[in-house]
């Protein structure tokens, strides 16, 4: 295999890349609508409700997004019930890793789904208290203006004081537009021809079977799923252990 010097790779790089990296590359469909949100939230959304940032604007980084908590979110949970989470939450939430409810009782909840996304599955639990119940944000995809409001299913008897929004990472002010850029919008397109020689295989450095035991996994711990259904998986050779159990936290870190 033909070797090129580490320098003149780079230097190929940036000098191929200013255009495609440039603040002129134009954003995908999908990233003028997170650029909008973005904006919405570090300003419209946070300024309409209580916000918390790390850093200050003159820092490197800037300011950063820790958390904010949303306005007028008192409820009473009775059974199952239903509660209106205020006006931007759609637009703001694939931002977020978690919604963070404080009150009283909330360990009696039994469950909180996510209307109209999620309404078929609970949102995954991250702590469960008495007094803080926090739920992970399901994936969502990109939000527009007039997306349909969040609604929050509960069950069970509690009573909320307050909810939280936290982001990932401690969201930054500056849009991180680099995931969606339209690479290349400044050429013009091009057709290419594209040939599949169905009679010839991979070979990676002279291996052309995958290790079963390694990547033919299902999501699942062993034990989990009923039995027959790890039976049939495993006549075509496929065994769970895409979600083992992780020992680290039991016996490295600990728990509480």
């Amino acid at each position: 295999m033909q070797r090129f010097p580490i320098n003149l790779l780079v230097t190929l790089l940036w000098l191929g890349l200013p255009e495609a990296f440039g603040a002129n590359a134009r954003l995908s469909p999908e990233g003028v609508l997170m650029k909008q949100a973005h904006t919405f939230f570090l300003n419209d959304f946070a300024d309409a409700h209580t916000a918390e940032f790390a850093g200050k604007e003159s820092d490197h980084f800037g300011r950063r997004l820790l958390r904010v908590k949303m306005k007028n979110t008192s409820f009473t949970v009775t059974g199952d019930s239903e509660m209106l989470l205020p006006a931007g939450t759609e637009r703001v939430a694939p931002f977020c890793r978690y919604f963070e409810l404080h009150g009283e009782d909330l360990h009696l909840l039994g469950g909180i789904r996510l209307l109209p996304v999620a309404p078929n599955a609970d949102l995954p639990v991250s702590t469960k208290t008495p007094t803080v119940y926090r739920v992970k944000v399901p994936a969502l995809p990109a939000p527009s203006a007039d997306a349909p409001g969040f609604r929050l299913r509960l069950t069970g008897n509690a009573r909320i004081h307050e909810i939280h929004m936290v982001p990932f990472n401690q969201l930054m002010e500056t849009f991180d537009d680099i995931p969606y850029r339209n690479l290349g919008h400044e050429l013009p397109p091009q057709k290419a021809k594209v040939t599949i020689d169905t009679t010839r295989e991979l070979s990676i450095a002279g291996h052309i079977q995958l290790d079963r035991s390694k990547w033919f996994r299902y999501y699942g711990k062993p034990g989990t799923l009923p039995k027959v259904l790890e039976d049939h998986a495993a006549e075509r050779g496929f065994l769970p252990g895409r979600q083992m159990i992780k020992f680290e936290p039991a016996f490295v870190k600990g728990y509480n």
